[in-house]
């Protein structure tokens, strides 16, 4: 019941953030995305490189098995076409508690910096909306950093493992 009621409020909190924000004509279909975007490469704090399809990041199933369980770092958008993004938002799930900042970056410039505070095995909507739209292209990458805040008296001290999923792209009206 209360894993439910928990779904219940992450749905209602993305409705919610399309309707507010105006971004619900920047929603594309799913064919669409796909000719936009290729998917997202990820890498993990030990340089570890995984690729995601789009197709995947954004499907019905959630949480699916390909969607490795690891301590991301860096999240780069790889894009077929240059567009124009307004923000980004998508589920995060972590195996243990953790402090995670994400900061946007196009190039090397931080464009917009939250924290979260992740409860183990509980999702968490991550919410990553610019002031205004960027463009997004071959040599102009959309970047998202994470950093886990770290304890570092703490000598027993292990970096969170987590996954994302469930992505929403919002792209210029």
């Amino acid at each position: 019941m209360k894993k439910t009621m928990r779904n219940l409020i992450l749905h209602l909190i993305v409705f919610s953030i399309c309707f507010l924000t105006g971004c619900v004509d920047g929603l594309v279909r799913e064919d669409q995305l796909i000719n936009l975007i290729d998917g997202m490469e990820c890498q993990t704090i030990y340089d570890n490189l995984y690729f995601y399809q789009i197709e995947m990041l954004t499907n019905n199933t959630s949480f699916d098995e390909e969607i490795m369980f690891d301590s991301y770092s860096k999240l780069t958008l790889n894009t077929k076409e240059n567009c124009e993004i307004k923000g980004i938002a998508f589920v995060v799930r972590s195996l243990q508690n953790a402090n995670l900042n994400f900061q946007v970056l196009i190039q090397d410039e931080v464009l917009l910096e939250k924290e979260y505070n992740l409860v183990a095995n509980t999702n968490e909507f991550v919410s990553l909306f610019l002031t205004e739209s960027v463009l997004v292209s071959d040599n102009n990458f959309l970047t998202i950093n994470i950093n886990e805040q770290v304890d570092e008296l703490d000598e027993n001290f292990e970096y969170a493992t987590f996954a994302f999923d469930s992505f929403l792209i919002f792209f210029k009206e």
